[in-house]
């Protein structure tokens, strides 16, 4: 069956309860830091052009696993039924929560999954297992001008607690208390270190795994933070 995701928490909690950019340019430092050889990286104002479409705001890349343009609408609903080129697609396009702004602690990328079609998510369930995390740390996002790279910190699904959608804190406290549930949440020991200076990047998708299937909703969650070089 081909699955949705659930978008931002005012949504997911009304579902839940039945209630209805110049050219990039990345110096030579900086591509030696990123690995630039082993990013897939794409010029956004390219893509803008390619796909006529000026909601194109980042690409994210995990290599040899995900590569695509990310999208930004007025909503969390748009681009889930619509391709790059704005045109109906059951499959939607990876998208940036619609709330995220320029410098914010925590960008949220949704983006579907199906067992039966190539979705632009599917690979993402490769997280199931450790050693592919092992192997498969780090995430690139080219986002406003700037090639981002993150650390993956935790992976887990949810089922129930949305809490993961928040994007304001009262202060730095009350943040470094929630990457810390994050990391807490993970199925599996990670390396990285958090502090309350930490700047993070969860991607979210629904999940297909077997034991997870008596759940209505069910959201693979992959949270990584900003590599500070």
């Amino acid at each position: 069956m081909f699955s949705f995701i659930f978008v931002i928490i005012f949504f997911s909690i009304a579902q839940h309860n039945n209630t209805k950019v110049d050219k990039i340019e990345i110096s030579n430092s900086v591509k030696d830091k990123v690995h630039i050889s082993f990013y897939d990286y794409k010029d956004i104002n390219s893509l803008k052009k390619e796909y006529n479409n000026d909601d194109i705001i980042g690409y994210i890349s995990i290599p040899n696993l995900i590569s695509t343009p990310v999208a930004k609408s007025n909503d969390n609903e748009y681009y889930m039924n619509k391709n790059l080129y704005k045109k109906p697609d059951k499959l939607g396009s990876p998208f940036i929560d619609y709330r995220t702004k320029k410098n914010d602690r925590k960008i949220i990328i949704y983006g579907h999954n199906s067992s039966k079609y190539n979705a632009p998510f599917s690979n993402l369930e490769k997280y199931y297992n450790e050693d592919f995390y092992k192997n498969n740390k780090f995430i690139y996002l080219n986002y406003e001008n700037k090639v981002i790279k993150y650390e993956i910190f935790s992976v887990f699904i949810e089922t129930s607690d949305w809490y993961y959608t928040k994007i304001n804190f009262k202060n730095n406290k009350e943040w470094f208390n929630h990457i810390n549930k994050l990391k807490d949440s993970s199925w599996y020991p990670t390396d990285a270190l958090l502090n309350e200076s930490d700047k993070i990047l969860i991607l979210q998708t629904c999940s297909n795994l077997d034991s997870y299937k008596e759940y209505e909703n069910k959201y693979l969650l992959i949270i990584a933070k900003k590599v500070v070089e």
